[in-house]
């Protein structure tokens, strides 16, 4: 019996070191607003996504603030080539000319990443 009070506190103490050494893969904010979308993470250690429907000759103007950590961004329509991807890419204010109608997805990657990324179509 006593083996086994000695046991689980041990056990449980493991458990809990286990899941504290965890780092989330996403702390933050999405909004969708039109053709607006904007992402603020403190932490970003996942990909996130999300559909813009786009019209031929729109520019999409993508705003990139990032503290720390890396970021890698894909937009691009299904089954169809990107129509702009970067990797380990810095703070930077861009536009990317749409060339087709349809919906768009805009993927942002990250691995302990913190900062914003913004993007609006306009035109």
């Amino acid at each position: 019996m006593k083996k086994r009070f000695i046991t689980l506190p041990v056990l449980t103490l493991a458990v809990v070191f286990v899941f504290s050494a965890c780092e989330p893969d996403f702390v933050g904010n999405k909004i969708k607003k039109g053709s607006e979308y904007s992402l603020s993470f403190s932490v970003l250690n996942r990909t996130e996504k999300e559909t813009l429907s786009l019209k031929k000759g729109q520019e999409l103007n993508v705003s990139l603030t990032l503290e720390k950590g890396t970021v890698s961004l894909r937009i691009g329509r299904k089954d169809k080539p990107a129509i702009y991807t970067g990797t380990d890419l810095e703070s930077a204010d861009f536009a990317v000319v749409v060339p087709e109608n349809g919906r768009y997805i805009i993927s942002v990657s990250g691995k302990g990443a913190k900062g914003k990324a913004e993007f609006d179509a306009v035109g």
